[in-house]
């Protein structure tokens, strides 16, 4: 179900890549349709992680971001993923979504969404297209893995290969793929 609408949201994505070019020179644009990705995404990254925290410790608060981090950091069976990368090959970019995110510190992209969702009026500009790729990114990292998770005895390998259809923009680490091929 996530892997499903993280694809849909990947396509959305992707067309935009036809008007704005996906480059640091870009990062800054902002635009409705990069509004109302990001409000979908970090939507969909707040459930995920919920569920994720669920699988990692069934006890733990999971309320909002600073629970997730707590149960996240602390855990060795996914700590991991505050470190991941994600590529995008197509444009040359590779993002850690979660890298200034601490006990302290939220990334940036979740400032932004959630500026977003409670005043668009006045943090509209928020709403740009690097927020949009690291909170894609970040959502790709949170699915897969929660299915590593809920195939705890699977290889990262083979998680990936069941998540269908393939990512047809953003990609994690080339060890996690059966195949070579780029995107």
């Amino acid at each position: 179900m996530h892997w499903n609408l993280f694809t849909v949201l990947e396509s959305d994505l992707s067309s935009i890549s036809r008007f704005i070019e996906f480059d640091e020179r870009n990062f800054a644009t902002f635009s409705t349709e990069l509004s109302k990705l990001l409000l979908s995404i970090g939507s969909e990254v707040d459930v995920v992680f919920k569920q994720l925290c669920k699988v990692v410790d069934e006890d733990a608060r999971r309320k909002n971001i600073v629970d997730y981090h707590k149960v996240l950091s602390e855990n060795d069976c996914i700590k991991s993923i505050l470190t991941e990368t994600v590529s995008i090959p197509r444009f040359g970019i590779e993002i850690n979504p979660f890298e200034e995110w601490d006990a302290d510190t939220r990334p940036q992209w979740w400032k932004s969404y959630n500026k977003v969702k409670h005043d668009r009026q006045e943090n509209y500009h928020e709403a740009s297209l690097e927020n949009v790729l690291r909170s894609l990114a970040a959502l790709m990292l949170c699915v897969f893995y929660l299915k590593k998770l809920s195939n705890s005895t699977s290889t990262n390998k083979e998680v990936t290969s069941m998540l269908q259809p393939k990512s047809q923009l953003l990609r994690l680490k080339e060890e996690y793929y059966y195949s070579n091929v780029v995107v």
